[in-house]
């Protein structure tokens, strides 16, 4: 076994692969419905940017970079659009983004040395190595972990993934190493497999805050909102007008607010939160409204 360790220790060279998110400027998000698609689609934007449904916004957003002082020189190029601001996204949702920016493998890692690769496994909450190979894996990576080789550590907890990704060991490792060398999208997917495996109160946290930090507000959405439902404290719901801001849809906010204060009517917070948003966007008419 120590022979197969430092064999590989010294062969493996895998590159990390390329960011699964990027900056880009956001010009235009309204909520989706058929009139708003189709006056979108009857606007003519520059060729950088795209009509997108996220949820249930739409949306327009203009190129798709890698860091943000490009996509600040961008936003000064579309200076017409008063609203535009710079946010971050997936960049699957650009169909043609620069692929040439992403780092091609080189050199190819010696697996020879490690046992053949098994089939893929279930769901492991509490898993111990399934065989022999996973747990050279599992050594290796506790090797580079130790010597603080983060880089070689995310490789083999890659390759453990790759072959168990079910797993919840391997997903941890994973949320955790992307998280330290700042491979924030990575991090997030594997954080939302722990969550929903073990639907831990700790991890939603850690889900919700992280995401926030990293800018993945599209992620954390969805738990952001229940959180502010199920306990509508001024944190919670701050929290959440932060993210749909961020996300170009603030009226979404006004809208979860104004239902939530219909069913509970004695918590003025709701209401209160609800109307200086609607002040702040400009609504002035959907703010009257809540007074009829």
């Amino acid at each position: 076994m120590k022979k197969i360790l430092l064999t590989l220790l010294f062969s493996i060279s895998l590159f990390a692969k390329a960011e699964d998110s990027c900056y880009t400027v956001q010009l235009v998000s309204s909520y989706y419905n058929q009139k708003n698609l189709d006056r979108l689609k009857s606007e003519t934007y520059p060729k950088s940017c795209k009509i997108m449904q996220i949820g249930k916004n739409l949306t327009v957003r203009c190129g798709c970079f890698d860091r943000y002082d490009e996509a600040k020189s961008h936003k000064k190029e579309l200076e017409n659009y008063r609203n535009a601001k710079i946010a971050r996204t997936y960049k699957y949702r650009f169909d043609n983004f620069d692929k040439k920016k992403i780092p091609k493998t080189t050199k190819k890692i010696d697996l020879s040395k490690l046992s053949p690769t098994p089939k893929k496994t279930n769901v492991h909450v509490k898993d111990k190595p399934v065989n022999q190979r996973d747990e050279e894996l599992r050594l290796m990576l506790q090797v580079f972990l130790y010597k603080g080789d983060l880089e070689n550590g995310y490789r083999v907890a890659t390759l453990g993934y790759e072959a168990h990704p079910n797993s919840y060991y391997w997903n941890q490792q994973m949320a955790q190493i992307s998280k330290w060398t700042g491979r924030s999208a990575r991090s997030m997917k594997h954080l939302r497999f722990m969550y929903d495996t073990k639907r831990d109160p700790k991890i939603e946290k850690e889900l919700i805050e992280y995401g926030a930090s990293a800018y993945q507000y599209e992620e954390i959405e969805p738990l952001v909102v229940n959180r502010a439902i199920a306990d509508p404290s001024e944190e919670n719901i701050d929290l959440m007008i932060l993210v749909y801001k961020m996300l170009g849809s603030p009226e979404e906010v006004v809208k979860i607010l104004e239902a939530q204060y219909i069913q509970n009517p004695t918590n003025v917070l709701l209401l209160t939160k609800a109307l200086e948003l609607s002040i702040e966007i400009g609504d002035l008419e959907l703010a009257k409204s809540m007074f009829l």
